[in-house]
């Protein structure tokens, strides 16, 4: 009998020593995982958004250079280049350039967010294999390979037309404009915008 139970007792005591050095492999490999994804912080992702805005902006401007040029070009061979149209014209251009630009500073923060999103994932999933797994060298290597993809810069693309076909479009409103308003333009800004005043923000 007493055999017995002291076979028991020295088979606990195994199984409690192997599930000890299990969780201490487990919480190893934890602290290798966290290690490696400290990088992954707020100032990481406040830099991947103003990467992105670095990337878009010189286009943004370089667009709104030539949609001013063709506005108010188109403006002065009608005689235009003076008048309240071309005050107007300003003022929407303004407009639609602070919602492009916001809208450039949202995308950023979007990517950003995507990226926090996909890094604390492969996070979590490290994780749990590693907690199957008990393996902290495998944890560890997956981890800095991981944490390797997720540091290379993101791929950019460019930002596309942001302002449409404005110039021709305000011009077809002038146009509609001086016969009475029976053409309707499809960029749609002055139904949307009136006679309201905007500038730029920098």
């Amino acid at each position: 009998m007493g055999g017995m139970y002291s076979g028991g007792s020295d088979g606990s005591e195994q199984a409690r020593q192997m599930e000890e050095q299990r969780t201490a492999r487990i919480n190893t490999g934890l602290g290798e995982i966290n290690k490696t994804f400290d990088k992954f912080d707020p100032a990481f992702y406040q830099q991947r958004q103003q990467d992105y805005v670095n990337y878009a902006m010189p286009q943004f401007y370089r667009q709104l250079g030539d949609t001013q040029r063709q506005t108010f070009y188109g403006l002065a061979n009608r005689g235009l280049a003076g008048s309240g149209a071309a005050q107007t014209a300003g003022s929407k251009l303004g407009y639609e350039a602070n919602v492009q630009k916001q809208g450039i500073f949202d995308t950023g923060l979007q990517q950003a967010n995507n990226l926090r999103k996909d890094v604390e994932g492969q996070r979590s999933q490290l994780v749990a294999q590693l907690q199957a797994s008990a393996d902290p060298t495998s944890a560890a290597q997956q981890a800095i390979a991981s944490a390797s993809a997720f540091s290379a810069p993101s791929p950019l693309t460019p930002i596309g037309n942001l302002f449409g076909n404005f110039a021709q479009q305000y011009a077809a409103q002038q146009t509609a404009n001086a016969y009475g308003g029976n053409y309707q333009p499809r960029y749609g800004l002055g139904s949307a915008l009136g006679n309201r005043s905007y500038s730029i923000t920098k």
